[in-house]
């Protein structure tokens, strides 16, 4: 079976030496019968003028490899690598493959294309990894397919020189539609928010491969910027991102980043709220309102406080409610937070309507929001009078 599997790639690709001999045979036995190692080795020996070029290059190979588990698959892939390593663009292109979560789209690889030169350099490269047997096409050539280890093998062989043009050109293509879509007043927000949506899947998984893989590669500052694009993106792909969130604040705590580890816990306290979890949630929340008030950061301590505040209102605990706002409240005017001064202000009028507060004092807190909401763009004036329901 597994001579079968050798001698139809083999033959596929051009061989044309005699499948005989013990040099042959000792090949077989190192391949270990495993599928994708007899591709890629029968691959990689169409193109070698003898078996003995073949054992000589898999011994060689075979010193490098480091799990000895799956030794005939990593020999196969290091031979692979080499093979189409001075060849076009093959590196890169396997690179962005690696740091994709399934089948690429070819469109979307193009829009990874810095320039028309490079899509054409792009073009011949999966050429070139397809005849290699890394790399294949789906049924209507929309999309290109690469295995799991395949992909895996990229970071254990690539050099940090090699993956920083993949990982840039993701992280460019992710940084200029989130841009625009964290930007409540841009014009073309709109459209950017549903890009945003459409390859939050990609992020993440960009994201976690960074998060994966930062003790071998310099990746921090990636990390940090791609975290801050997604922060209010997060809860829309709740339980991959709580996982992601937790591995954030292990990365913010290992490199004793405070006010990353404060945020990366106001996240995952968000979504731990939106699972039904509140519990949980505030112990986050007040873990993350210790470490803002230890870095004297006052805007994320006033999130840790409204954050709570709309907590303790969905459980109907409005006197906790009402002293997590009143906290949040100057906070946000200090920092000139005009959407949220406003919505504090009418969340607190709110409950403290129900607690059955002086009248002066509720009529207060409703004309503060409104005049604040004055300064607002339409659809943010709209929300504030939602809150407040007609006071």
């Amino acid at each position: 079976e597994d001579r079968a599997l050798f001698a139809q790639v083999y033959e596929k690709k051009g061989g044309k030496l005699t499948l005989d001999g013990e040099e042959f045979a000792q090949l077989l036995r190192q391949l270990d019968g495993h599928p994708l190692s007899i591709v890629l080795a029968a691959t990689q020996a169409a193109k070698t003028p003898s078996w003995a070029a073949v054992v000589n290059r898999w011994t060689t190979a075979e010193q490098k490899t480091r799990n000895s588990r799956h030794a005939s698959l990593e020999t196969a892939l290091r031979i692979s690598w080499d093979g189409v390593y001075h060849q076009g663009a093959c590196i890169t292109l396997w690179g962005l493959l690696a740091l994709y979560r399934g089948a690429l789209p070819v469109s979307l690889l193009q829009q990874l294309a810095e320039n028309p030169a490079q899509w054409q350099q792009w073009e011949d490269s999966i050429g070139l990894l397809h005849q290699a047997s890394l790399l294949d096409w789906t049924g209507d050539g929309a999309e290109l397919t690469m295995l799991q280890p395949v992909k895996e093998a990229f970071f254990l062989l690539a050099s940090e020189t090699e993956l920083a043009p993949c990982v840039r050109q993701w992280y460019a293509l992710a940084q200029g539609i989130l841009a625009v879509a964290n930007q409540r007043h841009h014009p073309n927000r709109q459209d950017a928010h549903a890009r945003a949506v459409e390859l939050l899947p990609q992020a993440l998984y960009l994201l976690q491969k960074l998060l994966d893989h930062c003790s071998k590669f310099p990746l921090q500052a990636y990390i940090s910027q791609l975290d801050d694009l997604l922060t209010d993106y997060f809860m829309y792909d709740a339980s991959r991102s709580a996982d992601i969130l937790q591995q954030l604040s292990q990365f913010y705590q290992e490199g004793q980043d405070y006010l990353g580890l404060a945020n990366a816990l106001l996240g995952e306290a968000d979504l731990l709220s939106r699972l039904g979890k509140p519990d949980q949630a505030l112990d986050l929340y007040r873990q993350a309102e210790g470490l803002y008030r230890q870095v004297k950061d006052n805007l994320g301590l006033a999130n840790a406080y409204f954050a709570q505040g709309k907590l303790f209102r969905q459980n109907n605990q409005l006197s906790d409610a009402a002293r997590a706002l009143e906290q949040a409240l100057p906070l946000y005017e200090s920092e000139g937070i005009s959407f949220f001064l406003a919505m504090t202000c009418a969340l607190l009028s709110r409950i403290y309507l129900q607690l059955d507060e002086q009248v002066e004092k509720v009529s207060a807190l409703v004309q503060r929001a409104r005049d604040v909401a004055k300064t607002l763009p339409p659809q943010e004036r709209e929300i504030i009078e939602e809150i407040l329901g007609g006071q």
